[in-house]
């Protein structure tokens, strides 16, 4: 009987010391897996959803009051981009605009961890106005697009209009 206890002691002990073994094991891996989850997350770029950095689009009518106008063409076109899960959209980058030359498009796309900036300027004559909107890749700042949009007008529908244009061939340009 002395030995069949001894036995069942050595079975007993060398099972718990597998359990300790594979439990040690799954924790290593569960904490490595973490890690890497959470690098992947921190490092900028890692993710595959590209991040669009919309920029207030710039009123050059020399009309004050048609600031309203330029900004809610970028805003109608943040909202639209927003829509699609396929891009990450920043856009009311007002404040950190101000602080960048257009000279620094890298600089200030780098420091939102953007890989795409959307610029616009609204211009007009005495018969329409003008949209102009570019898209520019922010690792060399090259302009991967770039349209023209005259309207007689831009009341809300125009906006909302040329809003949806910006954001089609955006996305689409994009995505490849």
């Amino acid at each position: 009987m002395a030995s069949g206890f001894g036995e069942r002691k050595h079975v007993a002990s060398a099972f718990r010391r597998k359990s300790r073994r594979t439990f040690l094991i799954a924790s290593v891996a569960a904490l490595l897996v973490a890690a890497g989850v959470g690098l992947w997350a921190w490092l900028p770029g890692a993710h595959s959803t590209p991040k669009v950095v919309v920029v207030p689009f710039r009123n050059e009518t020399g009309v004050p009051d048609l600031d309203r106008v330029a900004k809610g063409v970028s805003d109608a076109t943040v909202a639209r981009l927003a829509e699609s899960s396929s891009l990450r959209v920043i856009g009311n980058a007002s404040g950190l605009t101000l602080s960048f030359r257009p000279a620094d498009m890298k600089a200030m796309g780098d420091a939102l961890g953007a890989q795409y900036l959307v610029l616009g300027q609204m211009k007009r004559d005495e018969h329409q106005m003008r949209i102009v909107a570019h898209l520019i890749r922010v690792s060399d700042q090259t302009h991967v697009w770039a349209t023209t949009i005259d309207r007689p007008s831009m009341d809300l529908p125009a906006q909302s209009e040329i809003a949806d244009l910006i954001a089609k061939a955006v996305s689409a340009r994009i995505r490849g």
